[in-house]
């Protein structure tokens, strides 16, 4: 029986890892597809992961991964404990991306994202029904879906080719 739970939890950090493989280069250039992103005058990209306690771990190893530079922009990755959510209004960000969070953090989020049109990433499908705005999967592809729902309120200027790649979820 122990060996059936260390297959499956190897099996499944494989996919996590391989999932933020994907993560580490398609936010950023997912970003770049926002117009009012790409035409800033910072040429600084800032995303903000927000994280629970268990889930900390993976959420340094996106950061690691994540490049420091795309295309002529800089990228600056800062971690926020779900515990300090709270200091979610000193910090600088143009896109927030979520792991597993309390329906509570996911309200405080989109709040703020839909006052200051942020573009938001979840790392799990239930983050993309709580609000937030791109989910990434692989199964057999890779597949970009958009909560249309937030789309609509955000109203964020995505370049027209990317849109026509994203499959559009009713949640």
């Amino acid at each position: 029986m122990k060996i059936f739970f260390i297959v499956i939890a190897l099996s499944l950090s494989l996919f996590s890892s391989d999932l933020l493989k994907i993560h580490r280069k398609l936010v950023p250039m997912t970003l770049l597809q926002v117009k009012s992103i790409a035409k800033k005058d910072d040429k600084t990209i800032r995303i903000l992961i927000i994280v629970n306690t268990n889930e900390l771990l993976i959420a340094q190893e996106l950061e690691e991964l994540i490049p420091h530079k795309m295309k002529n922009f800089d990228i600056k990755v800062d971690i926020l404990q779900e515990s300090n959510i709270d200091d979610l209004m000193s910090k600088k960000f143009d896109s927030i991306y979520t792991f597993s969070l309390k329906d509570e953090t996911y309200d405080i989020i989109n709040n703020i994202s839909f006052n200051g049109t942020v573009v938001t990433f979840s790392n799990s499908y239930i983050g993309l029904k709580k609000g937030m705005l791109i989910f990434i999967d692989k199964k057999k592809k890779i597949n970009i879906y958009m909560n249309s729902k937030t789309m609509k309120l955000l109203k964020i200027p995505f370049n027209s080719k990317f849109l026509s790649i994203v499959k559009l979820i009713n949640e």
